[in-house]
């Protein structure tokens, strides 16, 4: 093993052990992490998983990065998901279960709206509304990045932007359908919106080229038929 990958140790070890508590934060709420505290945790996650990610790949022989850069993109998009369907389905809203009311908002920027209106009348603080907004912009603004490594039909805008905005939707239907969620299109907007920034940011010609560049994009991903 050589001293880059030697390094990277560190960070994934970091980002296991965050990830660990993370998880049962969101099955045993209230322990561990208040609400800035899970922030904090999915930053030092992300960021750690970066780092050990890149010292990894510095450490791999070029012909080999874009295969290895897939396993371990990968591996960090299956904790990814877990935290999600933790952060998405972890929680119930047992006040709105136990009354049988099913909550959902269909009018765009009505709650967000409604934040912000909240905010000025003093009822909820600044925290409140950078968690609920922020939040649901950044949630799902990772895949903007990411899904297009692993599927070349996503690198084209028009089609991320067609199959973000049908998954988003499907999971607000499933949140509602399951009680563990409401059904805003304002989450939709918002999750859109963050996941559109990234893929303008990760996948426009320059960015591509650079991914190309660095071994971690290959021209061409069919393995050749035998002639």
């Amino acid at each position: 093993m050589n001293k880059f990958r030697i390094v990277s140790l560190p960070f994934l070890g970091i980002c296991i052990l965050f990830t660990y508590l993370f998880l049962e934060t969101m099955i045993v709420p209230a322990y561990h992490f208040d609400q800035i505290g899970l922030v904090k945790a999915v930053l030092i996650i992300t960021v750690s998983a970066f780092l050990g990610a890149v010292f990894w790949l510095l450490g791999t022989p070029f012909e080999k990065r874009a295969r290895t850069f897939r396993v371990l993109l990968a591996i960090a998009t299956a904790v990814y998901g877990v935290c999600l369907i933790a952060v998405l389905f972890g929680s119930v809203d047992v006040t709105r279960r136990n009354a049988g009311i099913q909550s959902y908002s269909l009018v765009p920027f009505r709650t967000i709206r409604a934040y912000f209106r909240a905010y000025s009348d003093g009822t909820v603080n600044i925290s409140v509304v950078i968690e609920n907004l922020l939040g649901n912009f950044l949630l799902f603004a990772p895949m903007g990045a990411v899904a297009p490594f692993f599927f070349e039909i996503l690198r084209e805008r028009r089609d991320f932007c067609a199959f973000t905005l049908l998954g988003l939707c499907m999971v607000e239907f499933l949140q509602f359908i399951t009680g563990r969620g409401s059904m805003d299109i304002d989450d939709v907007i918002l999750n859109f919106a963050g996941a559109v920034l990234f893929h303008l940011l990760f996948w426009n010609k320059r960015a591509e080229a650079f991914w190309d560049k660095a071994g971690l994009i290959e021209d061409e991903w069919d393995v050749p038929l035998p002639e």
